[in-house]
């Protein structure tokens, strides 16, 4: 990996240029955040930074905004760097460069749109037969619904709720199901 670092035409000053001290602080507190707990959405590493007062962050608007443009920057750098070098920057690197791991963060909100294909039939067939799930609520006179006003635990919710096959996000939702909509 250092072979590889020694032909990248990156430095730190160049790394850094356009951000303010502020902003490096941020992204380098941020990163020791999520290194340590990965992976996070926005809105929980806002809170962490918020509540550890370790660094000049409060719980407004303007910093949350602050960071969301702090974190895409060192994600998109991250990126940027991981396509020159072929492969992840080490640990070392991403921290001195103030990059962050994309992984390391979870945006629920941006899903990517693919539309679905198949190599053959074959393959096609085999996929529905995986997908195929009974309704075992179907015969039952009630059943049960979990319900979340946050979609940031949302995938805490999936991991119990999905086998039974149930799940609405959020109050706005459960106004709509319950008049009808």
């Amino acid at each position: 990996m250092t072979g590889k670092m020694e032909q990248v035409p990156i430095c730190s000053d160049r790394a850094t240029r356009g951000l303010s001290k502020s902003t490096i602080e941020l992204i380098t507190f941020a990163y020791g955040l999520l290194e340590a707990n990965h992976p996070q959405t926005l809105r929980q590493l806002h809170y962490a930074i918020f509540s550890q007062h370790a660094i000049a962050y409060d719980n407004t608007p303007a910093d949350y905004h602050r960071l969301s443009r702090a974190t895409t920057r060192a994600r998109r750098s991250y990126r940027t760097l991981e396509l020159v070098l072929s492969g992840a920057p080490g640990r070392h690197t991403a921290e001195v460069l103030h990059l962050i791991p994309p992984e390391w963060m979870v945006d629920e909100t941006r899903q990517i749109e693919m539309v679905n294909v198949w190599t053959d039939a074959a393959a096609y067939i085999d996929t529905v037969r995986r997908a195929y799930r009974r309704d075992n609520w179907q015969d039952q006179p009630y059943y049960v619904e979990v319900w979340s006003e946050k979609g940031t635990v949302l995938a805490s919710i999936r991991s119990g709720n999905g086998e039974m096959g149930r799940g609405y996000p959020g109050l706005p939702r459960l106004r709509q199901h319950r008049h009808g909509g």
